[in-house]
């Protein structure tokens, strides 16, 4: 179903494949809790919806423009660099918890790291004006999850780390 241009998907899993992002691609309307170790590619946007979480795993995701997490969790299943190809694509750019464009849906906002791996892209927090939603950021494995990518603060932000595991 495609809508104004945003091509709105259910759920996207599966432990390989393609994903032709040309305009937006939310991802996750049924709420569930899904893997993808494929790769996403083109100059569209990721934004992750629905209450359940999605993982990344696939380092060769190539899309170049923003990625976004507007309700529920979004976890790095692989190490995030900066400028090449990984999970979350290829961008510099940061990624953002809520959407200034659709405020009301920012609810429980998440973006989690899933094992050994380092997030070096930057991380905006709460875009847009105040709101009720609750932002995350941390890791979500018993390993050491690096965040080294800068962190803008527009709102406040709960740090979690799963037991037996380290974030710094």
């Amino acid at each position: 179903n495609g809508s104004g241009g945003t091509f709105l998907l259910g759920d996207l899993s599966g432990a390989s494949g393609s994903v032709n992002v040309n305009n937006n691609l939310n991802v996750g309307y049924l709420g569930l809790n899904s893997t993808y170790g494929g790769f996403i590619f083109g100059g569209g946007t990721l934004t992750k919806v629905g209450t359940g979480s999605l993982t990344l795993s696939g380092t060769g995701s190539s899309y170049t423009s923003a990625t976004t997490v507007e309700n529920g969790a979004l976890i790095a299943g692989a190490n995030v660099a900066v400028s090449a190809n990984g999970p979350f694509g290829n961008a510099s750019t940061a990624i953002a918890l809520g959407d200034a464009t659709n405020e009301s849906a920012n609810q429980n906002v998440a973006l989690l790291v899933g094992g050994a791996f380092t997030m070096a892209r930057p991380v905006t927090v709460g875009v847009g004006n105040a709101t009720t939603a609750t932002f995350t950021l941390g890791g979500n494995s018993a390993n050491s999850s690096t965040l080294s990518g800068a962190i803008t603060l527009n709102q406040n932000l709960v740090v979690t780390q799963a037991v037996g595991g380290t974030v710094t």
